[in-house]
């Protein structure tokens, strides 16, 4: 984000890479994310915390949606090992 780049963690949980594709095709909200951010940190190169994440509501709302438009877990697969009839 303005010619750095910003790898965010938040405890255990790290952004998709296609979370990163998204913003990286969407300058203007990377750059909504940026400020929301700069906003909360100003310029401090302090960790973000869990307690932080309360207070992005418009990077939470890209993080939801980037999991909606790709699943980390897309498809449950599961096979049918026999089959039974029933009569009434």
């Amino acid at each position: 984000m303005h010619n750095s780049q910003l790898v965010l963690y938040f405890k255990e949980e790290v952004f998709s890479p296609r979370t990163l594709m998204l913003l990286a095709n969407h300058p203007e909200v990377q750059d909504r994310c940026f400020e929301e951010q700069r906003a909360l940190f100003g310029n401090s190169v302090a960790d973000a915390e869990v307690e932080h994440l309360s207070k992005m509501p418009y990077l939470e709302a890209v993080v939801k949606e980037s999991l909606r438009l790709y699943p980390s877990v897309a498809v449950v697969g599961r096979k049918i090992r026999f089959t039974k009839v029933h009569s009434n």
